[in-house]
C-alpha cells in the first residue's frame, strides 16, 4: 500500500501515511455497529476546521520527533533546544497538515466504503497472528494504546481516501522531453558541501574547552570561528562540533545536493546559498562562506562539484521523466495544501502546543 505512493507524490504523502499507520490502534466499527465513531471528547492540543487533535495523537507524534531528533544530537534534547527550533510548534502543524489532507481527501467523495475499511485493517501486520488476522491481538493492541476503535476505523478511512485522493494529481502533469532535458541538466550539476546553522537568537554561549577562560561566543562569533575550522576531511568535524556544542546544532555533510532535487539544505533560510552553489561562478571547491539571515546563521564549506554530461541524457531519460513527474506533482500538492492552509479554521492550544508549555 505505501509502496504503490512512494515516487508518486513525494515522501511528504508517504510520510502521513506512515504517521497514520503508525499509531498502533485497534478497530471494531468494521466488524460491529456499537463502535463509537470520531474522536472522543477529552482535551484537545488543538483543532482544524472544528476537528479535534487528541492530545494522544500530539504526543505520540512529538516523541517520534524528539526520537527522530535525539538521533541527530547524540541522544539528548534539551527544553531548551525544544524552544529554540520550535519543536512544539512544528508537531503540531505536521498534524495540521495531515488534517487538511484527510479533510480535502473526504469532501471529495473519495470515503472508502466499511468493507474496503475492513479489508485493509485485515492485511496489517499488528493485528496478525501466524499470518491470520486475529481479534484477540487488535483487542491487546487496542487496550495496550489507548485507541478507541472507532479511532483507528477513522484513520484508516482517511488514509484510504487520502491514496485516492493524491492519485488525481498524478493524472494532472504531463512532461516533455525539453523539460525532461532541463531537468536533467539541473539534476546532474551536483554540489557537495558541508553546513553549520546556528539559531541567530540562540544566547551567547561558553567557549570550547581550552579557548580564553570566561570568553562567551555569540551565534555570529561561533559562526566565524567556525569557519576558520571546517575543512572537507572528517577529523575537523570535532572541533567544529566542539564549538557548536553550547548551541546545540552539528556540522552536516550534504552529498549530491542539486537544484533540480527541489530542497536544498540551508536555502529555506538563505535563498541565494541555492543561487551561489550552482551557479557557475559560484561558490567554489574548498571556499567557506557565512550566510546570515533574522532566523539562522550559516557557514558553508563547498567540498566537491559534479558537472553534467549531456551524452548520457538518453540512457537516462526514463529516469529523469519519472523525477520530474514526482517534482511536479510535488509542486501542485503543495499548492493545494498552502490554499487549504490559508482557509482553514486553525485552533492550537496554547497549553499544549505552545513553546513554552511543560504540559506536553
Amino acid at each position: 500500500m505505501i509502496g504503490k505512493l512512494r515516487g508518486k507524490v513525494g515522501s511528504y504523502i508517504v510520510g502521513g501515511v506512515i504517521t497514520f499507520i503508525a499509531l498502533i490502534f485497534a478497530f471494531e466499527g468494521v466488524f460491529g455497529p456499537k463502535a463509537t465513531r470520531g474522536l472522543h471528547d477529552g482535551a484537545v492540543a488543538g483543532k482544524v476546521n472544528g476537528d479535534p487533535i487528541s492530545i494522544g495523537d500530539y504526543n505520540r507524534a512529538l516523541e517520534r520527533k524528539l526520537e527522530f531528533l535525539k538521533g541527530l544530537t547524540g541522544g539528548k534534547v534539551s527544553e531548551e533546544q525544544m524552544k529554540m527550533f520550535r519543536v512544539r510548534e512544528g508537531v503540531f502543524q505536521e498534524i495540521v497538515q495531515q488534517k487538511l489532507m484527510a479533510q480535502a481527501a473526504m469532501d471529495s467523495g473519495r470515503a472508502p466504503s466499511d468493507e474496503a475499511v475492513r479489508q485493509e485493517i485485515m492485511t496489517l501486520p499488528y493485528f496478525q497472528k501466524e499470518g491470520k488476522f486475529d481479534p484477540a491481538t487488535y483487542r491487546g493492541v487496542l487496550e495496550a494504546n489507548h485507541y478507541s476503535t472507532g479511532m483507528f476505523e477513522k484513520m484508516i478511512r482517511e488514509q484510504l481516501a487520502v491514496e485516492d485522493w493524491t492519485k488525481s494529481f498524478s493524472s494532472q502533469v504531463r512532461v516533455s522531453e525539453t523539460e525532461a532535458k532541463e531537468e536533467y541538466l539541473l539534476s546532474k550539476n551536483q554540489r557537495t558541501y558541508k553546513i553549520v546553522s546556528i539559531p541567530a537568537s540562540a544566547p551567547a554561549a561558553e567557549s570550547a574547552k581550552g579557548e580564553k577562560k570566561g570568553e562567551s561566543l555569540t551565534p555570529k562569533a561561533a559562526a566565524e570561528k567556525v569557519a576558520g575550522l571546517m575543512k572537507a576531511d572528517k577529523k575537523s568535524d570535532d572541533a567544529v562540533n566542539a564549538i557548536l556544542k553550547p548551541f546545540g546544532v552539528t556540522v552536516r555533510e550534504i552529498p549530491d545536493a542539486s537544484q533540480g532535487s527541489g530542497f536544498v539544505a540551508g536555502a529555506t533560510d538563505h535563498p541565494e546559498l541555492a543561487k551561489e552553489l550552482f551557479e557557475e561562478n559560484g561558490l567554489a571547491v574548498g571556499k567557506v562562506k557565512i550566510y546570515e539571515s533574522p532566523a539562522r546563521i550559516s557557514v558553508v564549506l563547498v567540498t566537491a562539484a559534479k558537472k553534467p554530461d549531456l551524452s548520457k541524457f538518453d540512457a537516462e531519460k526514463g529516469e529523469t521523466e519519472s523525477q520530474l513527474r514526482t517534482k511536479k506533482e510535488r509542486e501542485l500538492m503543495n499548492d493545494v495544501i498552502k490554499k487549504l492552509t490559508d482557509k482553514a479554521k486553525i485552533d492550537p492550544n496554547p497549553a499544549v502546543v505552545g513553546g513554552d508549555s511543560e504540559s506536553a
